[in-house]
């Protein structure tokens, strides 16, 4: 096989392997993740009534990454939660944020 054929067909190989390679490990990082929060939704109401928090927000809003924010929430959150236990309800708290990437969304979550 001529040299210049030989040395193209393995570049071509190369970039097709580069290209591949990660698009399929990403793919199958990101089904494990998918898979993962999916097993842990398990909602169930527990009691009649239910007191319900949701947030929404994204990795990429600099107004939902400011301290105070997060501190307002964590606090709000606390309070709700004891009015709800004081007057029997459930509780529970829903996180929404819609990033292009799957880590950043969770991080922002957490």
């Amino acid at each position: 096989m001529n040299k210049l054929v030989k040395n193209t067909l393995i570049g071509a190989l190369l970039i097709l392997v580069g290209f591949f390679v990660p698009e399929i490990y990403s793919a199958t990082i990101l089904k494990k993740k998918i898979d993962i929060l999916s097993s842990n939704i398990q909602y169930q109401k527990q009691t009649q009534y239910e007191l319900v928090f949701i947030y929404i927000g994204c990795s990429s809003c600099g107004a939902s990454n400011l301290d105070p924010l997060t501190d307002a929430i964590i606090e709000i959150k606390d309070s709700l939660k004891i009015k709800a236990e004081t007057n029997g309800f459930g509780f529970h708290s829903i996180g929404i944020s819609k990033d292009k990437n799957l880590n950043e969304e969770l991080i922002h979550l957490a």
